[in-house]
């Protein structure tokens, strides 16, 4: 089932500490939409009543965000997020106008890796730390590049990948 892999939740916030969890409420007693059948390895979440930015976590990284629609190195956001890894979401620990501000209506899409635990990955030629889902065809990872050069990557899925997203984390570099 698609729930087992990846989901998506919805929920309005009111600004205050929340974990936001398949088929719980929020704090004002209102039903978080959607469900996941998971404790997500990947949470992208994005306000929909305001232009703000979209917020990256993924468990390889822990509490780090990275902002897709910017070019911007990765931010400590462990006051204001937390993966919960014995439930279907995640917590909002304090006010955020990107995923919990009063008022706002966010979206958050989730996706299963490697449930939580990854691994060292000698596929390629420099190591990784991989969290991978074979079934879904879905992994999270992350290596330290060469300063130059041409270097491969392992990504423990087994299968050549159809769609890579690349980001450097100490860097202002674009997505590709």
């Amino acid at each position: 089932q698609a729930v087992d892999h990846f989901g998506t939740l919805t929920y309005t916030s009111d600004g205050n500490a929340v974990n936001i969890v398949s088929g719980a409420n929020d704090n004002n007693g209102t039903a978080i939409g959607g469900e996941i059948d998971f404790s997500p390895d990947w949470v992208w979440i994005k306000r929909r009543n305001a232009g703000n930015n979209h917020q990256v976590f993924d468990t390889i990284r822990g509490q780090n965000v990275l902002v897709p629609n910017e070019n911007g190195n990765q931010s400590d956001y462990s006051s204001y997020f937390q993966f919960l890894s014995s439930s279907n979401g995640f917590r909002l620990p304090a006010t955020s106008a990107n995923m919990n501000a009063n008022g706002g209506t966010f979206v958050a899409w989730n996706w299963l890796a490697g449930g939580g635990s990854s691994v060292t990955n000698n596929d390629g030629s420099i190591a990784s730390t991989v969290s991978a889902n074979t079934t879904a065809g879905f992994s999270i990872v992350k290596a330290t590049s060469p300063s130059s050069g041409t270097w491969t990557v392992g990504h423990g899925l087994g299968a050549t990948p159809d769609f890579v997203i690349q980001k450097y984390l100490a860097s202002s570099s674009r997505w590709t």
